[in-house]
């Protein structure tokens, strides 16, 4: 009886950590990658001489995709938050009951379904800082060149997106526990592909005040 009790309380506590895990990984891990992308961007990025101004100005594709995935990131982590508290109350209150349970072991492929759109924004740089560095001009890289830059990134970090609702899918699949991990996993990636796609991020001359062009 003793050993059902300490198994159950073990199982809920592994829970709490797994969801502890995927909090901050959509919020603290979602705000790091942003100001690391941001630091980057300012630190390494060549701004033409001729246009040249902001970040957001150079390649507002890409700042307004990766406020996208802040946005919906930092509310799947909020949301989260409050499956970690029924959790946590759930835990409390096995502490009282007999019922056996398994210990669930880590599930690799839910939280990697909610840790690659996180990681977009300072994949997105790093791209955009590689692709300049291809830019065939003598000069350095013409305002033009970076909307092309842009797209690159927008498509690179739609693509681990896409690996994450995969990734989500897979667990699914594998029925790895708990079980709404890797649900909230796939409903984030799938709201952010419908976003990507609908204000079109990686399309050329995607601009700051007139979005994309139509």
């Amino acid at each position: 009886m003793l050993t059902n009790q300490v198994t159950n309380v073990n199982t809920n506590r592994q829970t709490i950590r797994i969801w502890a895990i995927v909090v901050a990984t959509l919020t603290l891990g979602t705000l790091l990658s942003a100001i690391l992308a941001a630091i980057i961007l300012d630190v390494l990025i060549k701004r033409p001489a001729e246009g040249g101004g902001s970040v957001t100005t150079i390649i507002p594709g890409y700042v307004y995709a990766v406020a996208t995935v802040m946005k919906a990131c930092l509310l799947a982590g909020l949301g989260s938050v409050v499956v970690l508290l029924m959790k946590r109350m759930l835990a409390l209150r096995a502490e009282n009951t007999l019922r056996t349970s398994t210990s669930p072991a880590l599930p690799i492929w839910a939280i990697t379904s909610t840790a690659l759109a996180p990681l977009t924004p300072i994949v997105g740089a790093l791209v955009i800082i590689v692709a300049q560095t291809f830019a065939g001009n003598a000069a350095g890289p013409l305002i033009g060149d970076f909307s092309q830059f842009s797209r690159v990134a927008v498509v690179v970090c739609l693509l681990l997106i896409a690996a994450g609702a995969v990734a989500a899918v897979t667990s699914l699949v594998k029925h790895e526990r708990p079980r709404l991990v890797p649900v909230v996993g796939l409903i984030t990636n799938a709201v952010l592909i419908g976003l990507f796609w609908h204000f079109e991020f990686y399309a050329i001359g995607f601009d700051q005040d007139t979005w994309s062009p139509r």
